[in-house]
């Protein structure tokens, strides 16, 4: 990885860790924990484009505390695939965006389960989602859909920001809406 590339990754990670850390401690811009409204941060910078979701697991599953029966545990397996098979976002074909990295924490995933002492399985768990891209035409990226609605029929909401060349944007969309860039 070269010095510039290296630079740039660290620059939107800082963007996008300085937005998120100016909202409060629930990692939400509306403040408190609120179902059916999720958090998205896009960052672009020069060929990289990065994304960033962080939803209450209510918003994207209707349940939030461990899964219980087969089809909890179905849903969340399916979650898990639909978010890794990079099926949530949808760019113009023309900027030439593919998926360099993709991360997903939750206290829902089997592996990332770790029960503290003295706490049950009936917080408010969250899905942490970071997806970053490498665009050979970034220049045409003005639009990114958002399957993920049709997906998840809790979600009602995104908000968050955009930090890109023309600078940084409050983002706020409703069900159904898409990020014009």
């Amino acid at each position: 990885m070269n010095a510039l590339h290296t630079a740039t990754t660290l620059l939107v990670t800082s963007l996008m860790t300085q937005a998120h850390a100016a909202e409060d401690d629930r990692h939400s811009p509306l403040g408190a924990h609120q179902h059916s409204v999720a958090e998205l941060n896009v960052a672009i910078d020069g060929e990289q484009l990065m994304l960033e979701l962080v939803s209450p697991a209510y918003s994207l599953l209707g349940f939030e505390h461990q899964p219980r029966t087969e089809a909890q545990r179905a849903a969340v397996t399916r979650l898990q695939r639909y978010f890794t098979d990079d099926k949530a976002f949808r760019f113009d074909t023309t900027a030439q965006c593919q998926l360099a990295e993709f991360t997903i924490e939750t206290e829902l995933l089997a592996e990332n389960h770790h029960r503290e002492e003295g706490h049950g399985d009936e917080g408010h768990s969250e899905f942490h989602l970071t997806y970053q891209y490498r665009c050979q035409q970034p220049q045409k990226l003005s639009r990114i859909e958002l399957p993920l609605w049709q997906q998840f029929e809790q979600l009602r909401a995104l908000q968050g920001q955009i930090t890109g060349p023309q600078g940084q944007q409050r983002l706020s969309l409703n069900r159904g809406g898409h990020l014009q860039l």
